[in-house]
C-alpha cells in the first residue's frame, strides 16, 4: 500500500486522514499527542532513524516549513502538496466550477457574498477552504457541474501543483503572515502562484501592479468599465444601482467587496436586478466589524481582524467618536506606523507583541490578556464612546483562532452590560 505523510493534525489534517483513510498508509505528525486510535503518530526521531518514503506528503497550512526537519521531510516525499491540491485532483473529475478567492483582507466577506448570490440561481454550491470547512472533507458531497466558492490562504496556495479554477479572485495585496514566511516577496509570490495555471481564465483584483504578465487575464475592480465606484455608490453601465447607505453592511470597504461578488456574477450569469436585493440585505460575516449597540456605548466586535489595514478599515468608520482602540496577539504584517489615531484615542494592547506595538506606536497601555483589559474597562465610563476591538495580530499566542478571543469579546459585552451607566 502507498505511504502517505500528513503534516498537522488540526481541522485540515482530521480532514485529510478521514479522506485517505483505508485506501494508503498514513502517518501524521503533529506537536500534541493524538488521541485518535486510528492514528499512526510519528515525529522526526522516527525520520532520522528509518528514512521511510512516501509517496506523497500533506501539508496542513498551519504547519512550518522553514524548519530544517522540513526539509528531510521534502527529500523523503515525491512531493509534498496543500489539502487543497489533494482535494481538486478528485474535485476536477466533477467539473464543478471553482471561484477561487484569496487577498490580504476582505476575502472572507467577498467569498461569503458570492456564496450568497450563488444561491438564488438555484445551483448547487459549497463556501470552503479557509473561511473554516475543508475543500477535501465535502469531496463526497459535491454533485457534478456544482459551483464550489474557495477562499484560499496564502499558505493554502504553497503547495499546490495542478491546482485550476473558473474564475480567480485576489482581493489586495499587504503585509501579512511575516512571522511565518522569509520575506514580503514571498508572501507575495505565494498569492501570486494562484495563476500558476492559468490559460484563459479571467481575475479579479484592486491592483494590478504584480500582474503585468498576465494583462489579458486581468480585470482591475477600480478601472473596469461595468461596474464603478462612485460618490458612496455603485454604478452598473453608468446607471445607480446601490448606495452605500441603503446597505445593512456598511463597513469600510463593503462597496469593494460587492463590486468583486457582483462582477462575478455578472461574468458567470449576467447582470440581473434580484442581485441587489440580496446585497442590500446583506449583513457581512461574524466578528467583522459587527457593530453592538448597548445603551450610549456602540462596540465593535472585529475580532476577525489579523492585519494593520483591517484595523484602519475599522476606526476610519468612527473618525468623529471618542474611541477606545483594543489591539494585541502576535504582529505578523507590518505599517503598524500609518494608523492615525486621534489625540483623545486610548489604545489598549495585551499578548505577545504588546510591548512591540506600544514601541511602534509610541503610546497605548500594556495589559497580559484581552481578559485583563475587559476587567479594565468594568471600571471606566463607557458613555458616548466606541469601543473597537481590532486585534490587528493573530490570535496563536492566547488562542486556537480569531473565534475564540472575538467570542470573548462578544461575552463581556453581554455579561456587562451595565458598563454604560
Amino acid at each position: 500500500m502507498k505511504k502517505v505523510l500528513i503534516l498537522g493534525y488540526g481541522v485540515t489534517g482530521k480532514a485529510t486522514h478521514n479522506f485517505l483513510k483505508g485506501k494508503y498508509e498514513l502517518y501524521v505528525i503533529d506537536e500534541k499527542k493524538i488521541k485518535d486510535k486510528d492514528v499512526k503518530q510519528i515525529d522526526y526521531d522516527y525520520l532520522i532513524k528509518n528514512l521511510p518514503l512516501f509517496d506523497f506528503t500533506v501539508r496542513s497550512p498551519g504547519f512550518d516549513i522553514h524548519n530544517k526537519e522540513f526539509e528531510i521531510i521534502r527529500i523523503l516525499s515525491k512531493e509534498v502538496i496543500s489539502e487543497i491540491e489533494l482535494a481538486y485532483r478528485f474535485l476536477k473529475q466533477k467539473k464543478s466550477k471553482i471561484i477561487a478567492v484569496t487577498g490580504s483582507n476582505g476575502k472572507t466577506t467577498v467569498a461569503t457574498l458570492i456564496y450568497e448570490l450563488i444561491k438564488i440561481e438555484n445551483k448547487k454550491v459549497h463556501l470552503l477552504g479557509n473561511i473554516g470547512t475543508p475543500l477535501i472533507s465535502k469531496i463526497n458531497e459535491i454533485k457534478p457541474n456544482s459551483y464550489v466558492v474557495l477562499e484560499l490562504s496564502n499558505f493554502q496556495l504553497e503547495d499546490i501543483r495542478n491546482f485550476d479554477f473558473t474564475l480567480g479572485i485576489i482581493t489586495n495585496l499587504s503585509p501579512n503572515h511575516l512571522d511565518h514566511v522569509p520575506s514580503l516577496a514571498y508572501y507575495l509570490a505565494s498569492k501570486k502562484r494562484l495563476l500558476l495555471n492559468i490559460d484563459n481564465q479571467i481575475v479579479l483584483t484592486d491592483n494590478d501592479k504584480y500582474f503585468e504578465d498576465y494583462k489579458s487575464n486581468i480585470i482591475n475592480i477600480k478601472k473596469n468599465c461595468i461596474l464603478k465606484q462612485k460618490q458612496q455608490a455603485l454604478y452598473y453601465l453608468d446607471n445607480l444601482i446601490v448606495k452605500k447607505k441603503d446597505l445593512k453592511n456598511q463597513t469600510g470597504y463593503i462597496l469593494e467587496d460587492i463590486t468583486y461578488a457582483l462582477l462575478t456574477m455578472i461574468i458567470l450569469f449576467g447582470f440581473k436586478e434580484k442581485y441587489i436585493e440580496v446585497i442590500k440585505n446583506f449583513v457581512g460575516v461574524k466578528y467583522r466589524q459587527e457593530e453592538i449597540r448597548v445603551n450610549d456605548v456602540v462596540f465593535v466586535n472585529d475580532g476577525k481582524s489579523t492585519t494593520i489595514e483591517s484595523l484602519i478599515n475599522a476606526i476610519d468608520n468612527y473618525k468623529k467618536f471618542e474611541r477606545i482602540i483594543i489591539m494585541g496577539g502576535v504582529y505578523k504584517s507590518s505599517g503598524a506606523t500609518r494608523i492615525k489615531f486621534k489625540n483623545d484615542d486610548l489604545i489598549l494592547l495585551y499578548g505577545k507583541d504588546a510591548k512591540i506595538l506600544r514601541t511602534l506606536l509610541k503610546r497605548g497601555l500594556e495589559f497580559d490578556t484581552l481578559n485583563d483589559i475587559l476587567n479594565y474597562l468594568k471600571k471606566e465610563d463607557l458613555r458616548n464612546k466606541v469601543v473597537i476591538y481590532s486585534p490587528a495580530c493573530s490570535s496563536f499566542d492566547q488562542y486556537h483562532n480569531y473565534i475564540e478571543r472575538s467570542k470573548e469579546f462578544e461575552r463581556y459585552i453581554k455579561e456587562n452590560y451595565y458598563v454604560s451607566k
